[in-house]
């Protein structure tokens, strides 16, 4: 299977993502958040209020990282720069996307019902530019090197 293969299979699979911007000070917040990836990129729901989403409109560069936390271990790692849309109200075409993903059928509706989906929100667009790959599950295995999605 090649690099691109991985990745899109590995980001298809329902696994939280975890993300880190970088603050004025230098320092990184990262943020564990749900995902849906689509047509090489990561689309992304989160909160308008967010310190996070305050520091992508200074410097749009983001790393995120999804794994496998158990045997055999695998992870996709990326860095890239997020489109920022605003202006999305609640969202719920895509947090409803990802509820349904994460949640269910059963518990979708009821999550989008409940106040988390009912703040105003802004999503990112993340456009990867560079990967780091690994799989101890490969045949063979392979730990971590650059990934290449082209």
């Amino acid at each position: 299977m090649g690099d691109k293969a991985f990745i899109d299979s590995f980001l298809a699979e329902k696994r939280m993502c975890r993300f880190s911007v970088t603050r004025k000070d230098g320092g990184q917040i990262i943020r564990p958040i749900w995902y849906i990836w689509e047509g090489g990129k990561f689309l992304i729901s989160t909160k308008t209020i967010g310190v996070h989403t305050r520091i992508v409109k200074r410097n749009p560069k983001i790393s995120i990282v999804v794994d496998k936390d158990d045997p055999p271990y695998a992870a996709v790692v990326c860095e890239g720069e997020v489109e920022l849309i605003e202006g999305v109200g609640t969202d719920h075409d895509l947090i409803g996307r990802c509820a349904e993903r994460y949640l269910g059928p059963e518990i979708a509706p009821k999550f989008m019902a409940g106040p988390v989906a009912q703040v105003d929100r802004v999503r990112f667009i993340v456009h990867p530019n560079r990967w780091t790959i690994w799989n101890a599950g490969a045949d063979p295995p392979f730990s971590a090197r650059p990934g290449d999605y082209s």
